[in-house]
């Protein structure tokens, strides 16, 4: 559907730029052009630029580039920094209308052109000198595995190279590990920086400077706060408070990252830092204001179904739950306690399809009556791969007898999600709905309650979904 839609977007361009042109006006759908007679001319110029033209008279390219930028000029210019192949997409079109189809061209460099535009140079005593020591950890469905064939890392003295050609789905699943030599001290503060350039788009990048004997000791862990774009340097800074370590590992992990991904980590720097550590002032609470017509809960909570999920049981329903439904309310009560992270999942699944490009708020309320620390949070589509609008979560400590409030606003969706069936990790269906159906489902709201006390009873209550104003 997307790629309909740029095309129809492209072509309503086509017809408004020869709209204005008086000697236009009548137009011939039959007289369109044809894929098949695109001739592209491609002209390779110095540091892995192009340039993109069509020898077609009367015509104009419509470029589609794999990093999902666009262009209709012929005679389009754009540079490839990193060494690879690559293709575009190419279609025409005249004052008749766009050609059907499409082709498709590829190019391929042998070297990368990393030192373009403006690199940020640092004055100081830069400590980081890359003589380290480079692990890497890939997870596979059975353990965590050095596994060449699906992360490879190579070095020289100005950069690192990963390459990870197979995708991956999660945090934590494709790590890379340089162990220094380098020291740091509680007494100081530090600063650090590093660029970094990707082939592809990645959104939920974790880089930490950590204690090398202890993961938990670090400098910083700023876990999935940067971003990258295809083919974009960029540098990302950190001043933080230094920690007594007597070696530092730096850690950078891709996990999730799509197929084909190789990034290119350069200009490391570690330093001593002479100001103020910057406060990290936390976001503020987000408030849900009610919206009534942009009211949609009495849609998805018709078609809510409950479903369970325990990680030490090969994630199915437990025996030891009981979930009690009060209209919109539920109860849930916990016979046994668990020790860790996704092991006490509780989802209501709805039969809502989000609409693409809506934006939509969300409020849920949740009791308990023992503390339950980090409960998670997210919004999402039942296979958790159509639409997830929270990320890894929303996490919040859950005091005893205190109501907590999770919310969420503005969150919206690329595509409106198909009604899919979950499946169990090892492939197999998953038990059925409590009304004998299967877990399939659209807008999904999952709370994980693990790590809880045993004999804990929790209250979801006051869920409030609607269309943003």
């Amino acid at each position: 559907m997307k790629a309909i839609i740029k095309y129809l977007a492209i072509a309503a361009s086509a017809v408004v730029l020869y709209g204005c042109q008086d000697d236009h006006n009548d137009i011939n759908p039959a007289a369109r052009p044809s894929a098949s007679d695109i001739n592209v001319d491609l002209q390779m110029l110095d540091s892995n630029k192009v340039i993109f033209s069509i020898a077609n008279p009367e015509c104009n390219p419509i470029w589609f580039f794999e990093d999902g930028s666009q262009s209709t000029v012929n005679g389009f210019i754009k540079q490839f920094p990193i060494a690879g192949e690559y293709s575009v997409e190419v279609k025409m079109y005249n004052n008749n209308g766009v050609c059907d189809g499409s082709i498709v061209k590829t190019l391929s460099f042998d070297q990368s052109f990393l030192d373009f535009g403006e690199r940020k140079k640092f004055d100081g005593n830069n400590l980081w000198d890359n003589n380290v020591e480079i692990t890497k950890y890939y997870a596979t469905t059975s353990s965590w595995q050095d596994i060449t064939e699906q992360l490879s890392i190579s070095q020289n003295n100005e950069m690192f190279s990963v390459k990870a050609p197979v995708a991956n789905e999660a945090t934590w699943q494709t790590q890379v590990h340089l162990h220094s030599n380098l020291s740091s001290s509680a007494a100081k503060n530090y600063i650090f920086r590093a660029t970094m350039v990707a082939t592809s788009k990645h959104d939920n990048i974790t880089i930490k400077l950590t204690d090398d004997t202890d993961d938990q000791n670090f400098i910083f862990a700023n876990e999935g706060k940067y971003k990258l774009k295809a083919n974009k340097p960029e540098t990302f800074e950190v001043i933080a408070k230094g920690v007594d370590a007597g070696k530092l590992n730096l850690v950078f992990d891709f996990g999730g990252q799509p197929e084909k991904f190789d990034v290119y980590i350069y200009d490391i720097v570690l330093a001593e830092y002479d100001g103020e550590v910057p406060e990290d002032k936390p976001a503020p609470e987000p408030v849900f204001e009610e919206n009534a017509e942009g009211s949609i809960v009495a849609d998805v909570a018709k078609t809510w179904e409950t479903a369970t999920y325990h990680g030490d049981a090969g994630w199915v329903p437990m025996s030891d739950w009981t979930v009690t439904r009060d209209g919109n309310n539920y109860k849930i009560h916990y016979d046994n306690a668990t020790d860790a992270q996704w092991k006490a999942q509780f989802r209501l699944v709805s039969q809502y399809l989000t609409e693409a490009g809506q934006k939509y708020d969300l409020r849920i309320k949740v009791k308990s009556n023992k503390d339950i620390s980090q409960a998670t949070f997210k919004l999402l589509s039942i296979d958790e791969k159509n639409v997830n609008f929270t990320g890894d979560g929303i996490r919040k400590d859950i005091d005893a007898d205190v109501v907590t409030e999770f919310v969420v606003n503005g969150v919206s969706a690329e595509n409106a999600m198909e009604i899919t069936t979950r499946m169990n990790n090892d492939g197999s269906a998953p038990e059925k709905l409590d009304n004998g159906e299967d877990q399939k489902g659209g807008l999904t709201i999952l709370f994980d309650f693990g790590g809880n006390p045993e004999k804990c009873d929790i209250e979801i209550f006051d869920i409030a979904i609607q269309k943003s104003k």
